[in-house]
C-alpha cells in the first residue's frame, strides 16, 4: 500500500484522496490514514471500496478449510 497520513483538525477528505492517488506507485493501492485530536475513534483508515472487498475476499478464502 501507498499510505498517506494526515493529522488535521479540519478534514478535507476528497483532497487527501486525490493526493494519496497521485502519490501511489504503479501496482500499489492507496490508503489514507487520518487522525484528529480528542476524537474517537482516534484514527480512521480510508481506502477504495473495491480494494477493501478484494482484500476481504482473499481473507475469507484463506480461512476456508
Amino acid at each position: 500500500y501507498s499510505v498517506e497520513c494526515k493529522w488535521q483538525e479540519t478534514w478535507q477528505i476528497p483532497e487527501w484522496i486525490k493526493q494519496a492517488k497521485a502519490n501511489t506507485c504503479e501496482g500499489e493501492d492507496w490508503l489514507l490514514f487520518v487522525r484528529r485530536s480528542r476524537m474517537k475513534p482516534y484514527s480512521i483508515v480510508i481506502m477504495d471500496a473495491e480494494t477493501f472487498f478484494e482484500l476481504q475476499r482473499k481473507v475469507t478464502e484463506k480461512e476456508k478449510p
